[in-house]
């Protein structure tokens, strides 16, 4: 897949690119450290959300076109289960580190 087609949608759902990066003559400050950190935590949590989205359109569909078949739609909608609990996790992990995020920029500010 090309990089030109992904970045669009990675831009749509919230995939940001990062300006920490961009600044080389900065040097390595700690809070050009915390900037790094906190973008690529971002990214990664926004990446899951996004791969958790597609898992659970997925499993839905698996669950559509199981037809009579019991143990399909059983492994479905136990995987699909599986998938929400770990939205949930992931979302809750979002707000932890926003929460350290706050803290960590109110410490700093001091």
């Amino acid at each position: 897949m090309k990089i030109y087609r992904i970045i669009p949608v990675a831009l749509s759902f919230g995939i940001r690119p990062t300006t920490a990066l961009a600044q080389a003559s900065e040097g390595f400050t700690y809070d050009r450290v915390v900037r790094i950190l906190f973008s690529f935590v971002d990214f990664l949590l926004t990446a899951a959300l996004l791969i958790a989205v597609i898992y659970i359109i997925w499993y839905a569909i698996q669950i559509m076109t199981a037809g009579s078949d019991a143990a399909k739609v059983n492994k479905a909608k136990r995987s699909l289960w599986v998938t929400i609990i770990g939205l949930f996790v992931v979302l809750g992990v979002q707000v932890i580190m926003a929460t350290v995020q706050d803290v960590v920029l109110q410490l700093r500010g001091r």
